[in-house]
C-alpha cells in the first residue's frame, strides 16, 4: 500500500499528504468493509503503527517513501 501511495503522491504533488494518509487508513478500511478500523475514535479498534522516517516534513516523507520501516505498536 505504501508504494501505491508514494506513486500517487509523486504523480499528484499538489494533493496534500494528509489526503493520501486518509485514503490509506480510513479509506482503505472502508473499502474493505472494516468500519471498526482506520481511525482513532470511540468504539473503534485502533491499529497503530510506528513508521521510521528519514526526512521531513513528516507528512510528506510518509507519503513519498515507497518502502518505510513499519512496526505494529497496537494490532487491531
Amino acid at each position: 500500500l505504501w508504494g501505491e501511495i508514494a506513486l500517487l503522491s509523486s504523480r499528484f504533488p499538489d494533493v496534500a499528504p494528509e489526503h493520501w494518509l486518509t485514503a490509506a487508513t480510513l479509506g482503505g478500511a472502508k473499502a474493505l468493509g472494516l468500519d471498526a478500523l482506520g481511525v482513532l475514535a470511540p468504539g473503534k479498534r485502533p491499529g497503530i503503527i510506528e513508521v521510521t522516517l528519514t526526512e521531513g516534513p513528516a507528512s510528506r516523507s510518509l507519503v513519498t517513501n515507497p518502502d518505510p520501516t513499519i512496526r505494529w505498536v497496537v494490532e487491531p
